[in-house]
């Protein structure tokens, strides 16, 4: 919650009215919706999430949430195409503590935001961070440069910027996860990353940008574990493609990120031949 008490959950199924009733136009496709309760654990109310562009989507909507100071931060991810050409259709709200939409009902985005706009977001008592994973391709047209957003709590865009050795496409995955603590520090998981001499893709890489800053930038690789290719050894410690950096989180003095596909063997058993 970081402040303010209050518990925000979130559905990317939801179909009903904001009176409870159901929509049917919506049960092919849902809807997004965002609960509000207390720390308790009582339910305050269900947030009113605007949908700009509902006759577009092709599916269901991906819903992230985030809480900071006295505001909260509701992002719907959902891009269409249009021709072949994927834009992005939605992007984030603003609400205070009572669940009440303070921004104007339009979804707020960047002018040259990908597809993947608000694939993340996280907020501290200042600012509100937007992951942009970006595109593979451009080949169809529109964007596909990731990034990572910084709004104040007004919704005023005030800086962007990728790891520097991210490339220009949506391949790293640079966006995929973000957070910031309330040192304005900020760490960005780019859990495709790879490395030009890696054994296998998806190594992942963890970007960390102190005091509000692209300037003195870290970048962070999880403790790879070499490629033992002896077939006599078992079990053999093979970490080719761990996902380094699928969420990240940042306190005051840690980060903490995970890789939720790190193997930890893989090779043929020497007893019974069989993939181990």
């Amino acid at each position: 919650t970081r402040g303010g008490g209050r518990l925000l959950l979130c559905t990317n199924y939801s179909y009903e009215n904001e009176d409870g009733t159901n929509n049917d136009s919506n049960l092919v496709y849902g809807r997004p919706g965002a609960f509000l309760f207390d720390l308790n654990g009582n339910f305050i109310k269900k947030l009113n999430v605007p949908i700009n562009n509902p006759t577009l989507r092709s599916g269901s909507y991906s819903t992230f949430v985030a809480i900071g100071g006295d505001r909260m931060f509701v992002a719907v991810n959902q891009s269409y195409n249009a021709s072949q050409t994927y834009w992005p259709s939605e992007g984030f709200h603003i609400y205070d503590l009572n669940g009440n939409l303070v921004s104007n009902g339009t979804a707020i985005r960047y002018s040259s935001a990908t597809s993947n706009w608000c694939c993340s977001i996280a907020a501290n008592e200042n600012y509100v961070v937007v992951g942009d994973l970006g595109m593979g391709t451009g080949t169809f047209g529109g964007y596909y440069t990731p990034g990572v957003y910084v709004y104040n709590h007004s919704g005023v865009y005030q800086a962007h910027w990728r790891g520097t050795d991210t490339g220009n496409s949506g391949y790293n995955g640079f966006g995929y996860s973000v957070d910031i603590n309330e040192a304005d520090d900020i760490v960005v998981g780019a859990p495709f990353w790879n490395s030009s001499n890696a054994t296998s893709p998806n190594v992942g890489a963890v970007y960390y940008f102190p005091n509000f800053s692209n300037s003195g930038q870290v970048k962070m690789n999880g403790p790879a574990t070499p490629l033992n290719t002896t077939s006599g050894s078992y079990p053999n410690h093979n970490n080719p493609n761990p996902h380094f950096g699928r969420q990240v989180k940042i306190g005051k003095t840690t980060i903490m990120t995970s890789a939720p596909f790190c193997a930890h063997f893989t090779n043929v058993n020497p007893t019974t031949g069989e993939n181990a």
